[in-house]
């Protein structure tokens, strides 16, 4: 035989094979493998929640906070502003709890991550609101975990794999009371944590890009300034953090790029407002004492 035949059919045998294993290395890949545990703080309320339920005690409103569909049967209203809980009475002790699922792959440098998301009916911290989510999210370098990357509202934080609490392939993570936030067991640690571990199994792990919803382009809850209730967020597919997509850009959530803009975010905010305050006084101020001296 030819040895340039040889060489070709060899070459062609190993670059099969290789693009085989490699196939086959991310087919493997479970959602429940890495999936995380969650303790909870002994007084929490929500837990995450399966959005199915969330619904199904949750009306459509359009943007002036009209009620627009309260079944939301045959698909959401296009007008539709926000999806927001009812105020139906649930019993938060028995209802589904899941967890959302969705991976993004770099081919190119074979690195995979597995997005894991929870929502919970209530944030019931400073910023309350209804509807909630947080992300968890394990990064994998030649299909091993080499990071964790995890939300906090406003900042983003990641753990090497070797330094994170696990139990067997499952990253341990502590839930703020009420915001829900991330924080692993090096900096968040308290005696009222770990009584309440929620862990998932395989059947209450779902999909995101299997949902009805994924595309849903509105918020999670109807805000009620009256009541200090702020507008509820955005759906994964939508949520950013600093300008980053979470969802479809994870490799861009860079915690030490975003965190000089994410970490002063609220503070921004908070200062703005106490400015903008502040002048509409002195401006109401300089016209009432003009008007008061103001002959009749």
């Amino acid at each position: 035989m030819d040895l340039k035949v040889v060489c070709s059919v060899t070459l062609l045998l190993i670059m099969t094979l290789s693009f085989s294993n490699e196939v086959s290395a991310q087919e493997t890949i479970s959602p429940e493998t890495y999936s995380p545990i969650i303790n909870y703080h002994e007084k929490e309320v929500f837990y995450p929640a399966n959005v199915e339920d969330y619904l199904s005690v949750s009306y459509a409103y359009d943007v002036s906070g009209d009620i627009i569909d309260e079944e939301m049967s045959d698909g959401w209203p296009e007008d539709t502003y926000a999806i927001s809980y009812s105020g139906e009475n649930v019993n938060l002790e028995t209802y589904d709890k899941a967890l959302y699922f969705h991976m993004e792959e770099r081919p190119e440098s074979n690195v995979t991550y597995l997005e894991y998301w929870t929502f919970y009916y209530f944030n019931d911290y400073y910023n309350k609101h209804y509807g909630d989510w947080e992300f968890f999210i394990v990064e994998l370098v030649n299909n091993e975990p080499n990071r964790c990357i995890f939300s906090r509202h406003y900042e983003v934080v990641e753990i090497s794999w070797e330094d994170i609490e696990k139990e067997g392939t499952h990253p341990i993570m502590y839930s703020a009371l009420g915001g829900h936030g991330f924080y692993d067991v090096s900096e968040y640690t308290s005696e009222h944590f770990g009584k309440l571990s929620v862990s998932f199994s395989e059947d209450e792990i779902i999909t995101l890009d299997d949902t009805e919803w994924i595309n849903y382009e509105g918020i999670w809850g109807l805000p009620d300034f009256q009541a200090r209730i702020q507008e509820g967020p955005p759906s994964p597919t939508r949520y950013e953090i600093s300008g980053v997509n979470a969802y479809y850009t994870p490799d861009l959530l860079n915690p030490e790029a975003l965190r000089s803009t994410s970490v002063l975010l609220p503070y921004i905010i908070f200062f703005g407002l106490m400015f903008g305050s502040a002048t509409i006084l002195i401006i109401s101020y300089e016209f009432l004492k003009k008007r008061k001296g103001r002959k009749i």
